[in-house]
Order: structure tokens, then sequence, then C-alpha cells
């Protein structure tokens, strides 16, 4: 039950998040909401506003924001022309372009925020350096046992992951790695040494507990947006396998989601705020990609708009997400093939 209320409250978060960033990014600019939906399916709970019908459905998997020239109107309401000025189509492009990007960039944004509010309550735990590899890049550069890293900078202390991923990245590449030796703040020169693969390594393992640095509102708000980056390299480190077709294997679906939910609950509620950041990172990344029936797909859309000088005719469009759709489709029946046979439940 704790599994099933967690991992509600995590999708319900990030879609209220997604779909309030069309909604609010379409008030804005002045086009008609017909609909704000958490949900699909039957409406179980809903009023009518001003203008727009506010609504809880029976299916608690996602959530839409139905906009005029978009989407049908209810049935107690006309149809906008096309020229009408709340109608989507009738708005300029960079406005429609702003209201389809608001939701991936809304949840992105989201990401920061719970990032940052869990490294203030938590803090930022950093690692001492448990081994030396001899002659390796570490050594020459004087890092001994014992350091405590800290980072690139010695005023944001950086997590073992965000430091495992900045020495992986900086191959052949030299900058200042601060750590604590002794109580004093320290730091040498440190070029990771490239491997076969493309990666760096300097020579050394780290681990534990060696300092928690605390965190005020805005160091916890810088360290929430430089992790979120990290997330954002790696997402985007996969999807690019991804697209190779290399790294589908890695990926995790609806099942997926629903075990590491369930496995981080009893722990609390920083960590499933945490752990919902991840997520709203790849989901605002993953909408991005221009995939037609994704955001990117219109976002994608418009470009071609901008670049042709009117948009595509609506068969065009029409076979664009079909295609969309079969892809999206047949993804998410891999991963979810993928998630069962993790799960040894397939």
């Amino acid at each position: 039950m704790l599994t099933i209320i967690a991992t509600l409250f995590v999708i319900g978060l990030l879609v209220f998040v997604h779909e309030g960033g069309h909604f609010l990014a379409a008030k804005a600019v002045g086009i008609r909401v017909w609909e704000f939906a958490l949900g699909f399916g039957p409406r179980i709970f809903s009023f009518k506003g001003k203008q727009t019908r506010y609504s809880i459905r029976a299916l608690p998997l996602g959530g839409f924001v139905a906009l005029a020239g978009m989407d049908q109107p209810p049935e107690s309401e006309e149809a906008l022309s096309e020229d009408h000025p709340e109608n989507f189509q009738s708005r300029p492009l960079w406005q429609r372009f702003m209201v389809i990007a608001a939701g991936p960039v809304m949840n992105l944004v989201l990401a920061v925020f719970l990032f940052a509010l869990y490294f203030n309550q938590i803090g930022v735990t950093t690692s001492p350096v448990q081994e030396v590899l001899p002659d390796s890049p570490a050594q020459r550069a004087g890092i001994q046992v014992g350091d405590i890293l800290v980072g690139t900078d010695p005023n944001t202390p950086l997590t073992s992951e965000q430091l495992v991923w900045t020495i992986s990245r900086s191959a052949n590449r030299t900058f200042r790695l601060y750590f604590l030796r002794d109580g004093k703040m320290e730091s040498r020169l440190v070029t990771p040494q490239a491997q076969s693969d493309g990666r760096g390594l300097l020579g050394i393992t780290f681990g534990g507990v060696g300092k928690v640095f605390r965190l005020g509102g805005w160091r916890s708000i810088r360290q929430g947006w430089h992790y979120n980056n990290l997330m954002i390299q790696m997402v985007v480190q996969a999807l690019g396998k991804m697209f190779r077709g290399t790294g589908i294997r890695e990926m995790t679906g609806p099942v997926g989601m629903f075990k590491v939910v369930g496995e981080v609950a009893p722990h609390g509620i920083l960590p499933l705020l945490a752990l919902a950041a991840m997520i709203s990172t790849n989901l605002g990344l993953f909408n991005l990609i221009p995939l037609p029936v994704l955001d990117g797909g219109w976002l994608l859309f418009l470009v071609i708009e901008g670049v042709r000088g009117k948009p595509l005719k609506p068969e065009q469009q029409g076979l664009a997400q079909l295609v969309g759709i079969a892809l999206l489709l047949a993804l998410t029946v891999l991963v979810t093939f993928q998630d069962l046979v993790r799960l040894k439940l397939f």
C-alpha cells in the first residue's frame, strides 16, 4: 500500500507540474484552456472555472491540458475559429513554441527545486580517499589516502556521483581538485588519464563519510542546479545510447519505476523527493525528443513551420503522429518486458 501511495504521489506531482507549465504559459499569452486534467478516463471530480474545467480522472497515469485550436472543446462549448485570438493556431510562432516547451522546462525546474530541498536538509556528504594507485595521475599530483575530496570548487562540495562523473568526463584535461587534509582545505592540479573507452581515470578509490557540508538556502539552490546538470548529462548520454541501439537494455519503464519507488519510500519523504527529482529530469528530457505525440514532436512541427513559412498539412501531421504513437508503444512494450524479466515475473 505504501508503494502504491508513494507512486501515485510521485506521478501526480510530476504530471501536475508538467501540465501546469503548459497551462500557465497558455494563460499568459491568452490561449483558451478547455480543461486541466490529472489522469485519464472518466471524471471522478471536476469543477468549472471562468473558462477552464479542472478535473481529476479515474486513471492516475498522466494528465493533459486541452487547448483551443489543438483539442476538441467540451460538448457545451463551441470551437473557436482559427483566427480567434484565443485559438492556439492564431498565436505567433514564439508563443506557441513557449506553450509547448513550458511542460518539459517545468519538470527541469521542479528537479532543481527538489534537489535543493534535499541537500538543504541532508547536506552534501564528501568522501575520503581509500586507495591511491601507484604511478597514477592522483599519486603524481600528490593526492594521499585519507584526503577528503571536496570537488572543483571549495565553496560547492560535490557528491560522490558528481565527482566520479567529473573525473570520467575530464580525460586528459587538467582541473584543480580541492580536498581537506588534516582539517585544512588544499588543492592540486590533476589530469585524469584517458582510458580505451574515452573515460578519465585518476587512479583513486574513495567512499564512505568524510565530512558532511551543511548548506544554506542559496548554496542549496546552487547544489540543486549543479546536481540536476549532472542528471541532465547522464540522461542525454543514456538517450544517445538508446538512439544508437546500445542502451535500450538499461532503460526502465513504469513497472521498474514502481519497484524503485517501493524500495525508496520506506526511507522517508526526502529520499522519495530526491527520486522524484531524478524522474522529473528524465521525464522533461524524454518529452523533448522530437518524436510526434511528445512535446518535442510538436516543437519540431513548429520549427518546420518557421523554416517553411507555413505549417505542415493536417494529414502530414496526422501521419507523423501515427508513426510516433507506434514507436512509443513499441518502446513502452519493450521496456516493460525488460522490467518484468528483471523482476523474474516473465
